[in-house]
C-alpha cells in the first residue's frame, strides 16, 4: 500500500530552520566533550591514527551508527512514537536527535575531506 503525505515549502522551511537550530547548538554541547581543541578534527585524528584508516573512514563510521537507527526504525515502522529530541524522563536520544547527529557528522565528514585535500 503506497501513502501519500503533504508538506508544504512553507512547512518545510520551519522544520530545516529548526533542525539547523538544533544542529548547531548540538554542535556546541558536544564540541566540548569530542574536540574540545581549537582543531574540530582532533576525535576524528586519534582514533584514526589507531586504526590506521583515515579521519573521514572514521567519521563515516560514526555516521553510519546513527543511519543505520534511523533506517531500522523506519523499516520498522517504528518511528511515530520516537520522534522527538530527548526524552528527560528516560534519558533516550529521540530520532530527531539521529538526524541532527547525522547532519552534523555530514558537516564533519565534510571538513574531514577537506583538510585533507588541504594537505595534498
Amino acid at each position: 500500500m503506497t501513502m501519500t503525505f503533504t508538506f508544504t515549502e512553507k512547512e518545510l522551511q520551519s522544520l530545516i530552520t529548526k533542525l539547523m537550530e538544533y544542529s548547531n547548538k548540538t554542535m556546541g554541547i558536544k564540541k566540548k566533550d569530542y574536540s574540545p581543541h581549537t582543531n574540530r578534527l582532533d576525535n576524528f585524528n586519534q582514533r584514526a591514527e589507531m586504526l590506521g584508516v583515515t579521519p573521514a573512514q572514521v567519521c563515516v563510521t560514526d555516521l553510519s551508527k546513527h543511519m543505520q537507527s534511523l533506517c531500522s526504525n523506519v523499516n520498522q515502522s517504528n518511528y511515530t512514537e520516537k520522534w522527538y529530541l530527548f526524552d528527560a524522563e528516560t534519558g533516550a536520544e529521540g530520532l530527531t536527535s539521529r538526524i541532527i547527529d547525522s547532519i552534523n557528522y555530514l558537516f564533519l565528514l565534510s571538513a574531514c575531506i577537506e583538510a585533507e585535500i588541504k594537505e595534498q
